[in-house]
């Protein structure tokens, strides 16, 4: 999650179980830098394909390694990299591996 200062942050809760009962356990902390880009693509609400498609571009991955991996055709990856353009407000790979840096330094989406 995102803050209104701009600074992202990770919450896990776990279960905890015994004396005096059923209890939960929640830990919040700054997002390390790894995971920042994952939760501003979540942020946006993108399909878990066009999730998938997006990390790997932001891994430097190409559409035919991109195929390879997930399994898909390359149309198929062009179609879900279409998606993940339009609802990021982006028109490029480099567009977007721009946004998810802005994104990792603070930027909160729209």
């Amino acid at each position: 999650m995102c803050d209104r200062f701009g600074e992202w942050w990770s919450v896990h809760a776990t279960r905890l179980t015994g004396p005096p009962g059923a209890q939960t356990a929640v830990t919040v902390e700054p997002a390390p830098p790894q995971q920042r880009s994952t939760l501003l693509l979540s942020a946006y609400g993108l399909s878990l394909a066009q999730n998938r498609v997006a990390t790997l571009v932001l891994r430097g991955c190409s559409t035919r390694e991109i195929s390879a991996e997930l399994c898909i055709s390359a149309n198929t990856v062009q179609e879900h990299l279409t998606a993940v353009f339009d609802r990021l407000g982006v028109r490029s790979r480099r567009e977007l591996v721009a946004l998810a840096l802005a994104g990792a330094r603070g930027k909160r989406p729209a």
